[in-house]
């Protein structure tokens, strides 16, 4: 288990409305369920967070999550 240390506007950014159903907008979704200001993550969901921001491109999600988390 990973402990990620939000700022507000991190929070904020986080707790976005989510649409859709694929893979990413789970993620997103499972750490909105967490969310505080310290968010648990589990190991399974930090190595997708790594691999979201670094190896799937540019995009609003990808944007939306490398602001949230500085990996």
């Amino acid at each position: 288990m990973k402990t990620l240390r939000l700022s507000a506007q991190q929070a904020r950014l986080l707790s976005k409305p989510v649409a859709g159903n694929g893979g990413y907008q789970l993620l997103m979704r499972r750490l909105q369920r967490g969310l505080r200001i310290i968010v648990h993550v589990s190991d399974r969901d930090y190595e997708r967070l790594q691999r979201y921001t670094q190896r799937y491109g540019e995009g609003g999600f990808q944007q939306r999550l490398m602001k949230i988390v500085r990996l």
